[in-house]
């Protein structure tokens, strides 16, 4: 029997140790602001994912970073439903929100990511 947890969360703090206190962090953030249980926890899915892919810290992504996480997304076969990039986007414009030191990428990197997966998916739906 294999006792391994196969959950992606576990997962994703395994190859990085220091976003489990940061994701439970802001876990609690979302809930004192009163974000409803199942965005928050699509919103943490979503940033387990590419923690997991890509090794570090949101706040330590940067644009390439996000720009082959977005593509590699795409390769996926079935392609993700529009819902799971709206979850990566919000949940990490929120992540960085509630981060530390991290507000600054805002006006950066995040106006980048929106764009990009803009242009790259035509999806022109109002955050």
């Amino acid at each position: 029997m294999n006792t391994m947890s196969k959950k992606i969360s576990d997962k994703a703090i395994a190859k990085v140790p220091a976003f489990a206190d940061r994701v439970s962090l802001f876990s609690n953030k979302l809930q004192i602001s009163r974000y409803a249980a199942g965005s928050i926890t699509d919103y943490c899915h979503a940033l387990y994912k590419a923690v997991l892919q890509l090794g570090k810290l949101p706040e330590e992504f940067t644009q390439q970073d996000l720009d082959d996480y977005l593509k590699s997304m795409l390769s996926r076969k079935p392609l993700p439903a529009e819902a799971q990039f709206k979850h990566f986007i919000y949940g990490l414009k929120c992540y960085l929100f509630s981060t530390p030191n991290s507000l600054y990428r805002l006006g950066g990197v995040f106006n980048k990511i929106i764009f990009s997966v803009f242009y790259t998916f035509g999806l022109f739906f109002h955050l």
